[in-house]
């Protein structure tokens, strides 16, 4: 808790300071009672090590939820200076009274520790120390349970490396990060012929209604550029956020020094029928000459697509169908996302059967991974439609599990359960 509306009042005039022998200031007991008495009470994370075992004026906490040093007992100063300031202390609705401001030092199995900046603060319950303060003068806070001892920051004087480089390139990933969240408000719904769509995508339902607005094609050519923007950006939250995983590579991904954007790849393999059909069809080639590379890196660009987009299309394809539940999302049926579900058509990537389980291909549902359910109903809607033998489909299973798992063994056991 940060002190808010700090008043500072005039200093009172001081009286002269006096010293005993051991140079501790000498302190005159007060003779004016309090007419509102309060006591002020702030959360602590840990206890001073060393100090732990003495009477409790001498007890030392640590806090991360307050920005001062503060000390309830004048005794424990060993110079102070008279300072009145009145805090306001919002989340308790009291003022916070400090009297002074002096130095403190703190026995820590036999090292005394000069602590500068300690206010006198009467009416606080602990001696706490600040550890946001205690970073600022140089001390390092060693946590041991719960008890802690504090040291020196520069106490053996090791020799610290400074990479000034790269501290300068967080520097510049805040204010892009910053720069970016501000922009995103302004981005997140476009107009296209009189009507307004969102893309906001910060859910994972908005992740299923973006990818459903892409399959209205008279809205997406109207912008191009701006939904290839739009869809980089919602591939990195998918990985970042969503899967919490790096990006699987640079964004655009380029094959021989030529930019693949993602939006173009995933629309192309989506209206050609998806991976698999433009596997078993060997079009890969004829894809990369759309795009604008040749036709010899067809492999390149069938490797691209899997590092990238492969998981990508799985989480949406599975999520459209009733056994991937999404969480219903209560819209004005005049928003833009009501008006992408309206607009888009859905898919189901399962089968109902009465009151049983789901099931692809006779399989139980909870035995499928997602993206072993999306590549069965691809095979069987490969089946259905283009007539392949089952010999062809056979291999295209075996070979497309072998290399997503890295395992033929799987690839022959999974096999198995589809022909069942």
């Amino acid at each position: 808790m940060k002190h808010e509306e700090e008043n500072k009042a005039e200093n009172s005039t001081p009286n002269p300071q006096q010293f005993d022998i051991n140079g501790t200031q000498k302190i005159q007991k007060p003779t004016i009672d309090l007419k509102y008495h309060e006591v002020i009470h702030f959360p602590t994370n840990s206890i001073l090590k060393g100090k732990d075992q003495g009477h409790w004026d001498d007890i030392w906490y640590i806090s991360n939820q307050i920005d001062k040093h503060l000390c309830s007992n004048l005794n424990s100063f060993r110079n102070i200076k008279e300072d009145f300031v009145v805090s306001k202390l919002k989340d308790q609705m009291k003022f916070l009274f400090t009297y002074g401001i002096g130095e403190v030092i703190i026995k820590d199995d036999g090292r005394g520790l000069l602590i500068p900046g300690v206010l006198y603060a009467p009416e606080v319950t602990l001696n706490i120390l600040s550890t946001d303060l205690l970073e600022e003068q140089g001390f390092e806070i060693v946590y041991e349970g719960n008890r802690c001892r504090l040291v020196y920051m520069f106490n053996n004087f090791e020799e610290h490396v400074f990479n000034e480089d790269s501290l300068r390139k967080r520097h510049n990933d805040f204010l892009e990060t910053y720069f970016e969240s501000l922009a995103n408000s302004e981005d997140d719904v476009i107009k296209i012929k009189g009507n307004k769509y969102s893309t906001r995508v910060t859910t994972f339902n908005e992740f299923v209604a973006f990818l459903n607005l892409l399959k209205c094609d008279d809205i997406i050519r109207q912008e191009w550029d701006y939904f290839r923007y739009k869809f980089d950006k919602v591939f990195k939250w998918f990985y970042n956020h969503y899967l919490n995983k790096s990006l699987p590579g640079p964004i655009p991904p380029t094959i021989n020094g030529i930019q693949v954007y993602l939006l173009d790849l995933y629309k192309l393999i989506e209206g050609l029928g998806g991976y698999l059909s433009v596997h078993l069809g060997q079009e890969f080639g004829t894809t990369g000459e759309l795009i604008g590379i040749s036709k010899q890196d067809g492999d390149e660009l069938k490797k691209c697509y899997i590092k990238y987009l492969d998981i990508f299309t799985s989480y949406f394809k599975t999520a459209r169908g009733p056994n991937f539940p999404t969480k219903r999302v209560e819209v004005d049926k005049y928003s833009p996302l009501s008006q992408q579900e309206t607009l888009a058509p859905k898919q189901t990537t399962a089968e109902v059967k009465g009151k049983e389980k789901l099931e692809h291909f006779g399989l139980p549902a909870e035995l499928i991974a997602p993206k072993e359910k999306v590549l069965i109903l691809q095979f069987k809607v490969v089946t259905l439609a283009c007539k392949l033998s089952t010999h062809a489909i056979a291999m295209a299973i075996t070979h497309t599990f072998t290399v997503i798992y890295g395992s033929k063994a799987k690839a022959d056991d999974l096999l198995q359960m589809c022909k069942k």
